[in-house]
């Protein structure tokens, strides 16, 4: 068993001056998704029917797998029931909480589920499933990094049966015996783990206490920056997109930049694309009169420790294309605006063979996925029973 630290090459692009929108920068396209096709509140088996859905993904024929209920419900592409994989338990096929899930090109299926994850052929089979609190790999991994908390994976993506994308968490002892907070991408290959990118503050300067915990010293607190997520997606031929909410924004003089990191998983190479944007005021959405009383708690809370919502939050590809969708909660949630009230989120288009900015447009939603020209999302309301949604979208969002 080996690990592997990453040796980065990069090749920059749209960087420095050109991080700019470029001469002749058109207005963002509007009006880009048209309403397909809606389903799960009703004219479904009872056994299909959405009660609380937290994750969809979307395999290559269209199929909708959406986790409810400690379970996997499969629709078509029309939305007509197919079966429901795995259910609540500890044993091969199932889940002990609702399961977070990936597929790729060729239909593998991965549902993650606290600490451990199921993988299911591409007919839905179950193949098999791993506890990562008792793999050796990644046991022998915290210790060599000096991680304390058990290693807690928040997303995998398989690329095969014997490689895949683990995004995780874990907590880290500074030299002056600070505990914060470490992010980190590992490209599992067999039985090698190679380290894409640890993240971990220095200090805790400007950090804020997110959990106490009991060691033999005593209670200890651990620090984090007031938002620290990654945001991965797979690309083709073994590449794939990252970019942290922390990390990965800049501001030099109120003047912002993200920037998204392109890896080459064949030879570790990578390089960077970084844009300017404008970040969201907080205290300018809570005045803006679109919340109603528990949307403006949540705006009122976030004020307590950030000016500006993080820059991006998703990061999602398809057809040759990423998309960076800027952060706009809480208006991402309905429940959260007035009667009446819609969002828009602006999206960064990138080509990803590139890396050149292309354009931009505001989708009306974040969508949850965006897969062969159809954005879909799970839509969630105070009055409204839950149910899958499927965009077409416009075809000029795809022109280069």
């Amino acid at each position: 068993m080996r690990h592997v630290k990453l040796l980065i090459i990069l090749l920059l692009f749209c960087c420095g001056e050109d991080s700019k929108k470029p001469a002749g920068y058109l207005p963002p396209l509007r009006d880009v998704f048209e309403l397909e096709l809606s389903f799960g509140a009703e004219n479904v088996k009872d056994e299909f029917l959405l009660a609380i859905p937290q994750d969809i993904a979307v395999d290559e024929a269209g199929n909708m797998y959406v986790t409810d209920e400690d379970r996997i419900k499969v629709f078509d592409s029309n939305g007509k029931e197919k079966t429901i994989i795995g259910g609540p338990g500890q044993g091969p096929g199932e889940f002990s909480s609702t399961p977070k899930l990936s597929i790729n090109d060729d239909g593998l299926l991965t549902a993650l589920a606290g600490s451990s994850f199921n993988l299911f052929s591409a007919n839905n089979k179950f193949i098999r499933k791993i506890q990562y609190k008792n793999e050796p790999l990644y046991n022998n991994y915290k210790k060599e990094k000096a991680l304390i908390r058990q290693f807690q994976p928040e997303n995998v993506c398989s690329l095969s049966e014997t490689e895949r994308i683990v995004t995780a968490g874990a907590w880290k002892e500074l030299k002056d015996g600070n505990l914060v907070t470490a992010d980190v991408i590992i490209y599992e290959k067999a039985d090698t783990l190679i380290e894409l990118v640890h993240h971990a503050p220095d200090n805790i300067k400007g950090l804020r206490d997110v959990a106490r915990i009991s060691l033999t010293s005593g209670e200890q607190k651990v620090y984090a920056p007031v938002h620290h997520k990654f945001y991965v997606t797979i690309l083709p031929n073994k590449h794939i997109a990252y970019t942290h909410s922390f990390y990965d924004a800049k501001n030099d003089n109120n003047e912002f930049t993200y920037t998204i990191h392109i890896v080459n998983l064949e030879n570790l190479q990578e390089y960077q694309i970084s844009l300017d944007y404008k970040p969201v005021n907080i205290q300018k959405e809570l005045s803006s009169g679109r919340y109603n009383e528990q949307g403006e708690k949540v705006l009122k809370s976030f004020l307590k420790n950030m000016k500006y919502f993080s820059p991006l939050s998703s990061l999602l590809y398809d057809k040759e294309l990423i998309f960076a969708v800027h952060d706009m909660y809480p208006a991402s949630l309905d429940i959260l605006l007035k009667e009446g009230e819609t969002s828009e989120f602006l999206t960064d288009i990138f080509d990803s063979e590139t890396g050149k900015y292309l354009k931009s447009a505001y989708f009306p939603f974040n969508p949850d996925v965006i897969k062969n020209g159809y954005a879909y999302r799970i839509k969630l309301g105070i009055d409204i029973f839950p149910q899958i949604e499927k965009y077409k979208i416009d075809p000029a969002v795809y022109g280069k």
